[in-house]
């Protein structure tokens, strides 16, 4: 898998559930995405994200306010999805399940950007 998204009401939709562009755009909480090293990389706590591939290749990125408008502002074809403010606990739960998502896969280290699960 690619990449998963974790939504605050508990459900999730990944690139076998369709495309990028179908993806519901509200209540984003925790993205997961495949990464060379790191087997996968969790983005959350964004007030964005957006499907851009200025690292090379499409991937979902964090962004705030003015990073949204300079991507909005970018000729092109644009998704934007929108995080959620929700419960500390609610959404500790929710990370914790994506990080041990066997669909995902396990982790095999950590990005400097993300919170460990004993933080």
């Amino acid at each position: 898998m690619k990449w998963q998204i974790y939504y605050s009401d508990g459900s999730t939709f990944n690139e076998l559930d369709g495309l990028a562009e179908q993806a519901p755009s509200v209540g984003v909480q925790v993205i997961a995405q495949a990464d060379k090293d790191l087997n996968f990389t969790a983005i959350s706590g964004d007030d964005y994200y957006v499907w851009d591939d200025k690292g090379g290749g499409f991937r979902w990125w964090g962004a705030d306010h003015i990073g949204f408008i300079l991507y909005m502002i970018q000729p092109g074809w644009k998704k934007v999805l929108f995080g959620e403010m929700i419960d500390g606990e609610k959404f500790t739960e929710i990370h914790r399940h994506a990080s041990e998502d066997l669909q995902v896969g396990r982790k095999t280290g950590f990005a400097p950007w993300e919170r460990k699960p004993d933080e």
